[in-house]
């Protein structure tokens, strides 16, 4: 009996298809190790606790920044573009930007909290709003999960070794709501690859607010620029560095 006939037949009804499409191509990675693979039970209780840890962690997210839910915006009928940023070392909490196209066809950035940071709103240049939805179509290629393709009896892809350094980098989580739909990428420093048209986005629109703000006019224009960000509106919290 191969391992993929054992994942079909213990995989229990409550896992979707492609839940158990995953389960699947993760057993083959097992078994490819000479590891045992988990049962469908084990799976659906492992993808339960996922969930629940990711949306505790979203919630936090949201409140740090200010951010109403994606349904909430969805319900007013709006459409925005917002970020978080991350600091590398989890020292400095960061306000969340949002992005959103006024009647007048201007687009109004406005920075956000749960109240210990700083925040404030402002028009951007016509040119610098162009600039970002330039970058807007490829930040948010949406991710293919490794099984997408895969069938029973495929290869599987190799499973690159964790580095062997340690890595910090900044990272971003970047949405784009409309009343219609509501997508969400992340991308991080120590993945460079799949997060760099993120991280590209989230450095011009860091700049952008630098730029927007007479406050920030002491930041270095050859500044990293989310640093410059984290200087001017940033809050230096070391003792909390998990942004409870």
């Amino acid at each position: 009996m191969t391992w993929a006939f054992l994942a079909l037949i213990l995989t229990p009804p409550s896992l979707s298809e492609d839940e158990r499409r995953a389960l699947q191509y993760w057993n083959a990675v097992a078994a490819e190790r000479g590891e045992p693979g988990r049962t469908g039970e084990t799976y659906a209780a492992q993808l339960a606790e996922w969930r629940k840890e990711n949306e505790a962690a979203e919630r936090q997210r949201l409140a740090g920044a200010g951010f109403e839910p994606a349904e909430a915006i969805q319900r007013q009928g709006r459409s925005v573009i917002r970020a978080t940023f991350t600091e590398p070392r989890l020292f400095l909490r960061m306000p969340g930007v949002t992005l959103e196209r006024q009647a007048d066809g201007t687009t109004r950035m406005t920075l956000s909290s749960d109240g210990r940071v700083r925040t404030g709103s402002a028009i951007l240049p016509k040119e610098t709003a162009a600039e970002l939805q330039a970058l807007e179509a490829e930040a948010f290629i949406g991710d293919a999960p490794v099984h997408a393709n895969w069938k029973p009896g495929d290869p599987v892809k190799p499973i690159d070794p964790p580095p062997s350094f340690v890595c910090h980098g900044w990272g971003t989580v970047l949405e784009r709501i409309t009343p219609a739909n509501a997508e969400k990428v992340w991308g991080h420093g120590c993945h460079s690859q799949r997060a760099q048209p993120r991280l590209a986005y989230a450095e011009r629109l860091a700049w952008a607010t630098i730029d927007a703000f007479p406050q920030c006019a002491g930041i270095s224009p050859i500044a990293d620029p989310l640093s410059g960000l984290g200087q001017c509106f940033g809050k230096f919290e070391p003792s909390t560095s998990d942004n409870p």
